[in-house]
């Protein structure tokens, strides 16, 4: 059995990015396929290194999670305590687990990495089709195309535009410059997650990044449970292209908005200490730097700068994220910025 150092050790996912529909859609089937469901009863328990016994698999920290919320342990009080008293946190979760308190409940085992990714109740598992999703997705429009997929673990994203891309400046077809095309991102969980989330999207093909409306308004959940893969999925599709073109005009005004003193101030302090999760000085150093190239390429004046220019600055940091998870929070960033300055609450 692969063992871990210490409770906080855990097994990390690596993340599959694809450009090619066919190749991610054959991809996302051989994921699925690789998952075992085990029974929680089969595990006998978590031994001493935390790694649960009987499934030769490492503990991801989304299965470590899982346990806690399952088995009703605080997961914070359990990590503070493991930085003081490790063993004594390995007791914590030893004795839920050797109690019988995951009975009716399974672990989704990678067969391939030695993994558990997940920790699910068997009754509301009802994982869809990933390939079958994409294709309905794909369909949902003569003009949708495939614009890049990721997995990570039980985790998988696609996003799609449809129709040409178009330049924001001129309106005219994409050719070079600050570009968008408009769409939706699709994100499913066959884990513990347990939804799929259809969220508008805008790419920006200056950076091969994109714009992610990522609010009630703009997102659609369907959770497993209850999944379904129907007429009613699919107009939540159509409608997630519908809507996502109004970004479109959002991005056009942002590049005919230029800012003034106070107004990168103001847009330079939302980036670097806002609320935004995504917020950050390493952030904002990024998309200070892009916004002045974007004005140079354009032969501007020194301080011409509009907000477009700090949008896709702070758009064009989602290629470096680490995770699949802080690619989403900088693209909804964008959009957020965006979305801000031009239309304040």
């Amino acid at each position: 059995m692969v063992k871990a150092s210490n409770a906080l050790s855990f097994a990390v996912p690596g993340v599959l990015h694809l450009t090619d529909r066919v190749a991610f859609i054959e991809a996302a089937r051989a994921a699925q396929g690789r998952y075992d469901l085990v029974e929680a009863s089969d595990a006998d328990g978590m031994d001493v290194d935390g790694n649960l016994s009987g499934t030769d698999g490492r503990l991801t920290a989304r299965a470590f999670s899982d346990i806690c919320a399952l088995t009703q342990t605080p997961e914070p009080f359990v990590r503070r305590v493991a930085k003081r008293n490790e063993a004594l946190a390995m007791d914590l979760m030893r004795d839920a687990l050797n109690g019988g308190l995951l009975r009716g409940c399974v672990l989704l085992v990678d067969t391939e990495s030695a993994r558990v990714d997940g920790v699910v109740v068997e009754a509301k598992h009802n994982a869809p089709d990933v390939p079958e999703l994409m294709h309905m997705a794909l369909s949902s429009s003569r003009d949708t195309r495939f614009h890049g997929g990721w997995i990570s673990g039980t985790s998988f994203r696609m996003t799609a535009t449809n129709g040409a891309p178009l330049d924001v400046k001129t309106g005219k077809k994409a050719q070079v410059g600050d570009l968008m095309g408009t769409g939706f991102e699709i994100v499913s969980d066959i884990g513990s997650a347990a939804r799929t989330t259809i969220t508008d999207y805008a790419e920006c093909l200056s950076c091969l990044n994109g714009l992610l409306a990522r609010d009630r308004q703009h997102s659609q959940v369907r959770e497993h449970a209850q999944f379904d893969l129907d007429d009613e999925l699919l107009r939540a599709f159509l409608q997630s292209l519908r809507r996502a073109t109004e970004m479109h005009g959002l991005a056009r005004r942002a590049t005919q908005h230029f800012l003034d003193g106070p107004g990168v101030k103001h847009v330079i302090d939302r980036i670097t200490n806002g609320p935004h999760p995504a917020a950050s000085q390493k952030l904002c150093d990024h998309a200070k730097a892009s916004a002045v190239a974007a004005a140079q390429r354009d032969c501007r004046q020194p301080g011409e700068i509009c907000l477009w220019d700090f949008v896709s600055g702070v758009t064009d940091a989602a290629k470096h994220a680490t995770t699949v998870e802080r690619r989403r929070d900088i693209e909804h960033f964008g959009y957020a910025l965006l979305n801000d300055v031009l239309s304040p609450k």
